[in-house]
């Protein structure tokens, strides 16, 4: 089964699903963001010296924060946008499977279901948490070297942004692109393992973005119960498995 020009272009049909997966993750770290600076302004006022920073206060507030900004409203975020990937996938492997001439006949809620839907969002969620731990990491670090060369709150503010900005946000579009494909191809492999396929064919969009890393593994057979190359290969990857349908 190959796939049209029009749809090799976006193979997953996912791009919808990304955007706003990332849309909603910034819109944390942006909120984020300004509590951040909120906080350093009121740092300033918790000292003897008004133009000091009183840095192990911050450093807890700013973890607070993150906990309460970025990871708990995080986890709703994830859990949702796990779910909307999976079925994704397994609507597209349904749907070529139908093409093919396979009956479909498993739901989509199996217990096979639920217990990849609930890795993926121990995955999403942990991934997450990653983020924002280096962006903490970061930003403490960078206040840090900014009080030591005697900075006013203006440019210390101007660090968290650049952090939240640069680690945060950045990554967390990344994050959403590619956990969004990786949720939908294994809903793609769960759908095709119950309904007894053997072999996947691995394909690309073929156009100028392919990297280097996936097109030459456009059009090659992998067997599903090997240990075989799966989209996302890397970080952004567009690429997507397509059923070998035996011919007996």
């Amino acid at each position: 089964m190959r796939l049209s020009t029009d749809t090799r272009k976006e193979p997953t049909h996912t791009r919808t699903i990304q955007n706003s997966y990332a849309v909603a993750l910034r819109r944390l770290f942006r909120s984020y963001k300004k509590q951040a600076v909120e906080a350093l302004k009121q740092s300033e006022g918790r000292t003897l010296a008004a133009a000091d920073v009183n840095t192990p206060w911050l450093a807890d507030r700013l973890r607070d924060l993150a906990t309460e900004i970025i990871i708990l409203p995080g986890k709703r975020i994830t859990d949702d946008y796990v779910r909307k990937s999976y079925q994704s996938g397994t609507t597209y492997a349904g749907f070529g499977l139908t093409r093919a001439g396979i009956e479909v006949s498993v739901g989509a809620n199996t217990p096979a279901d639920w217990r990849a839907i609930d890795a993926l969002r121990v995955r999403n969620l942990s991934a997450l948490k990653g983020i924002s731990d280096e962006q903490s990491k970061q930003i403490i670090e960078q206040l840090t070297t900014g009080i030591q060369r005697g900075e006013g709150i203006p440019e210390l503010a101007g660090r968290i942004t650049d952090r939240v900005d640069h680690i945060g946000i950045q990554r967390a579009t990344v994050m959403a692109r590619t956990e969004t494909i990786n949720a939908f191809t294994q809903g793609t492999i769960i759908r095709y393992q119950q309904h007894d396929i053997e072999e996947t064919e691995f394909i690309t969009a073929q156009d100028e973005r392919v990297c280097p890393v996936c097109g030459p593994l456009d059009g090659k057979v992998f067997r599903l119960d090997s240990d075989h190359v799966v989209p996302p290969v890397h970080p952004q990857c567009r690429c997507v498995l397509l059923p070998i349908i035996s011919k007996e």
